[in-house]
């Protein structure tokens, strides 16, 4: 995963805080869009169009188990390689 100083060719999916679901959007470096959040294990954030600041050293790369446990449907996101780098395991 490309997080140190550019921003992903693809969109790249990352787990933040250890209760955010969220994607890295390419051209946007410092942002993140959370696909979903859960209260229990401590997000305030919103899910959907929210963004928010990074802290790279609370982020890791999202696995499949993750889409599972924030209830994530991947499947779109499996099929589009051309525009998603979904995680392989």
């Amino acid at each position: 995963m490309n997080t140190q100083t550019s921003a992903p060719l693809k969109t790249q999916f990352v787990v933040i805080d250890e209760n955010k679901l969220c994607c890295l959007v390419p051209g946007k470096l410092h942002f993140a869009n959370v696909l979903s959040a859960s209260i229990i294990r401590g997000a305030c954030d919103r899910d959907g169009i929210c963004c928010i600041p990074m802290d790279k050293k609370d982020m890791r790369p999202a696995t499949r188990q993750d889409f599972e446990t924030f209830r994530v449907h991947s499947e779109g996101f499996e099929k589009d390689t051309e525009h998603y780098e979904f995680p392989t395991e």
